[in-house]
C-alpha cells in the first residue's frame, strides 16, 4: 500500500477518492463515526481509498467561486497516520479546488481527536504550504493557481 522513498518520505502508491452521500455508505466504523459527526454548511464529503482499505475522511465547504474552498475538515484513520496519506489526500483536495475554479483553500487548525496537538496540526499544514490568514483570525490559508 504505501513505498517508502528516498530520506524516509512515504508516497501512496495508489488513493483514490470517493464522494460519498451518506456516512452510512462508508465500510470503516472510524471514518462513518467521524463523518456522522461532521456538520459543516454547504458540505461535500468524501473518503480517500487505498488499495481497496478506506484511510482518510475529509468535507469541504464548496462556496461560490469567488469564496475560497473551506477545507472543514481532514480525518485520517489514527493507524495509518504518518505514513504520508494526509499529506497525499491534501495535494488532491488542492488538486479538486484548482479544477473547481478556486484560488484560495481555508481552515481553521483543530484536532479533531486528542492524539494530535493544535501547534503540531498547524506545523504540519505550514510544511505543506498554509500560512495564517490575516483577515480571519485563527484560520489558515494558501493560494494556488488555477
Amino acid at each position: 500500500m504505501i513505498k517508502s522513498t528516498q530520506r524516509g518520505f512515504y508516497k501512496l502508491v495508489n488513493i483514490e477518492i470517493q464522494e460519498i452521500q451518506s456516512a452510512d455508505k462508508i465500510r470503516s466504523q472510524v471514518l462513518r463515526e467521524r463523518a456522522k459527526r461532521c456538520n459543516a454548511r454547504i458540505t461535500s464529503c468524501f473518503i480517500a481509498i487505498c488499495n481497496d482499505i478506506e484511510v482518510a475522511f475529509f468535507a469541504l465547504d464548496l462556496w461560490p467561486v469567488p469564496k475560497p474552498l473551506v477545507l472543514y475538515e481532514l480525518y485520517v484513520v489514527p493507524n495509518m497516520r504518518s505514513q504520508g496519506i494526509g499529506s497525499r489526500v491534501l495535494v488532491e483536495v488542492e488538486a479538486l479546488a484548482t479544477k473547481k475554479g478556486y484560488q484560495k483553500i481555508i481552515l481553521n487548525p483543530k484536532p479533531l481527536d486528542d492524539t494530535y496537538s493544535q501547534p503540531k496540526l498547524v506545523d504540519w499544514y505550514k510544511r505543506h504550504g498554509y500560512d495564517w490568514n490575516d483577515e480571519e483570525y485563527k484560520r489558515l490559508q494558501k493560494y494556488i493557481c488555477p
